[in-house]
Formats: structure tokens, C-alpha cells, sequence
């Protein structure tokens, strides 16, 4: 399966389980005075909706080797992104651990594109930050 195919698979995915997610009954979130938005009531299923989405889009491309193995670390990214999110909708976290592990989960996501582009080859390359300083 290309890209391509892998893009609208998803996208028809993300459409199909975002209508589900919004006809469930409860799990709703609704807005507290400090929000900017006051009247709309949101599903909380969103997230598990598209990551649904993308997991079962990325099975065809995975299972047929059309997935370089280079890039399986950054679905595990993904899934490490998602599972903070999930996590934080659970145990509601405070500002300060959350932003740690969106922080780290950001590394590790700029990490592992890094190691995948001809600025790795420098020998001096290998951190994020370096790898948007000109050569």
C-alpha cells in the first residue's frame, strides 16, 4: 500500500470512528469557566478515535514491509504520545508532569528524526538541536 493509500485510509477511519466517538453516550467534556469556549460540550473519544484510526491505517503497509524499519520507532512515538494523552484524560494530571512527558515524548520524536536525515552523518549530530544549526 503507498502513502497515498495509507493517508486516505486513515482519513476515512478518522472520519468514520470521530462520528462514533460523538454519538456515544457520556463521556463528555464540558467547559469550565476559566475556558474560552463556553457553551460547546466535546467528546473525549476524539483522541481514541484517531489513533484507532491510524493504527489500523499503518497494519496493511506494516505486515506487507512497505514501513521502513527505521521509522517503526516513530509509531512507537505515537503510541507513547497517545498513551500520555489517555493517560492524563484518566488521572487528570497537574501542568508540570504533563508537560514533562510531552517534553520527552518531543525528544524522543526529534531523536529518532534525527538519526534518519544526512544530518546524522555529521559526526556531531545526533542531538535535535544540533540538527537545526547550518553546516
Amino acid at each position: 500500500m503507498t502513502s497515498v493509500g495509507t493517508f486516505l485510509l486513515a482519513a476515512a477511519f478518522a472520519v468514520l470512528f470521530s462520528w462514533l466517538a460523538c454519538r456515544l453516550p457520556g463521556l463528555r467534556a464540558v467547559p469550565i469557566p476559566e475556558r474560552w469556549h463556553r457553551a460547546v460540550i466535546t467528546p473525549v473519544t476524539g483522541g481514541v478515535a484517531l489513533f484507532l484510526a491510524f493504527v489500523l491505517a499503518v497494519q496493511p503497509a506494516l505486515h506487507s514491509g512497505a514501513i521502513a524499519t527505521w521509522y517503526k520507532p516513530v509509531i512507537l512515538v505515537a503510541v507513547a504520545a497517545f498513551a500520555l494523552g489517555l493517560f492524563d484524560d484518566v488521572v487528570h494530571l497537574r501542568v508540570a508532569p504533563k508537560l514533562a512527558g510531552q517534553t520527552g515524548v518531543a525528544l524522543l520524536a526529534a531523536y529518532e528524526g534525527s538519526g534518519r536525515t544526512g544530518c546524522a552523518r555529521r559526526s556531531a549530530c545526533r542531538s535535535p538541536a544540533s540538527c537545526s544549526w547550518p553546516a
